[in-house]
């Protein structure tokens, strides 16, 4: 063989020695990682070109051994992992199927509910991985207007607001159904912008559902939305999104024409599509016949245990603010924890004990 042969044939085979060999993969992972670039598609928040998605799964690839086909650890089935580069938990992708319309629907048989489905706002990234192990579904509500932003009422909420914090819900939950509020001018209208509005907000955040308030006049809309794809909450009662016309936020339903009006609405959302109802701040009674007459599951805020489910803001529930309305129950004080661990740290910053040792970079011996 003569020099030139033999430098073609070693040529050959150091290409052929390049040639990764075949690996096993997890399809449920792939197909997860593939879909990060739907889930962070919003304007606001971020968008992922081609090359970063093949980024996350290399990066993904290297923090599961190398083999993505690898049996499951309890660290994978995390919603998230720590960046190295910062320290922080950021959202990675998890093996797990999300609760689903049909399935939320489904609890609900017979006009009964036997294991009540759980819901609670969530507005950030964080609080939905926090959350999502224990709830069937999170709402991005346009509460986020007076807990988040400190506006007074829910009224001046924008669809740029919803979408970037229904993105950021997505992106730190795997389990539990996000739905996200219609804000404030976004569907009243006409079917038609109600439609153009929900289709945005499920295109920029990747959620499952909308939620809109509003009884027998709007349920021409819900109607049009669930015959175009888009599943719908209802919610009535009191609707936060007519504070003006309502003068209040007072429970309602106390005289007997309105709480007929509720009961109504209830039924005319119910027919028209919505595949749960939100009913808040009614009158028990009023609660309990609704729960039993309709047959999209009833979730309750303020209203009855006899519901098929519960929602509460999170916010009042973890006792961030000094009042909560009477309907809710406060499961932790954070407000006072996190005025405390604020009063340590600045006690010690000004005795400067801290940071330490622990905290600071130095020269290794």
């Amino acid at each position: 063989m003569g020099l030139r042969d033999r430098r073609k044939r070693k040529r050959y085979q150091d290409r052929k020695a390049n040639v990764a060999e075949p690996m096993a993969i997890d399809h449920r992972k792939y197909s997860q990682i593939l879909s990060l670039r739907h889930t962070a598609s919003a304007p606001l928040v971020s968008t992922h070109s081609r090359g970063a998605m093949f980024h996350s799964f290399r990066l993904l690839n290297a923090t599961t051994g190398g083999v993505i086909g690898r049996s499951l650890d309890s660290r994978a089935m995390s919603t998230f992992t720590i960046d190295t580069s910062t320290s922080r938990a950021t959202p990675s992708p998890v093996p797990g199927k999300r609760m689903t319309v049909p399935s939320i629907r489904a609890r609900k048989a017979d006009g009964q509910t036997e294991q009540p489905i759980v819901m609670l706002t969530a507005y950030t990234m964080r609080m939905a991985q926090l959350l999502d192990p224990h709830c069937d579904m999170l709402l991005v509500g346009d509460s986020l207007g007076q807990v988040i932003y400190g506006l007074p009422s829910t009224i001046p909420v924008t669809m740029e607001m919803m979408c970037a914090h229904g993105a950021a819900v997505v992106r730190g939950s795997w389990h539990a159904l996000v739905a996200v509020d219609m804000p404030f001018g976004s569907y009243e209208a006409s079917p038609a912008q109600a439609f153009e509005s929900a289709a945005r907000i499920m295109k920029e955040t990747g959620c499952a559902a909308v939620k809109l308030e509003g009884g027998e006049a709007i349920a021409p809309t819900i109607e049009f939305l669930t015959h175009r794809g888009i599943p719908v909450i209802g919610h009535i009662g009191l609707t936060p999104q007519a504070v003006n016309i309502l003068g209040g936020y007072g429970a309602r339903g106390r005289e007997q024409c309105e709480a007929e009006k509720i009961v109504a609405d209830a039924r005319a959302v119910d027919e028209a599509g919505a595949f749960s109802i939100v009913v808040e701040g009614v009158m028990e009674g009023i609660a309990r016949e609704i729960a039993r007459n309709t047959t999209a599951p009833v979730i309750g805020i303020g209203a009855s245990a006899d519901c098929d489910g519960q929602v509460l803001v999170i916010d009042d529930m973890l006792g961030m603010f000094e009042r909560t309305p009477r309907f809710v129950k406060r499961y932790d004080d954070l407000a006072e924890r996190i005025g405390k661990a604020a009063r340590a740290y600045a006690q010690e910053v000004r005795a400067r004990t801290f940071p330490t040792a622990d905290q600071t970079y130095r020269p290794k011996s």
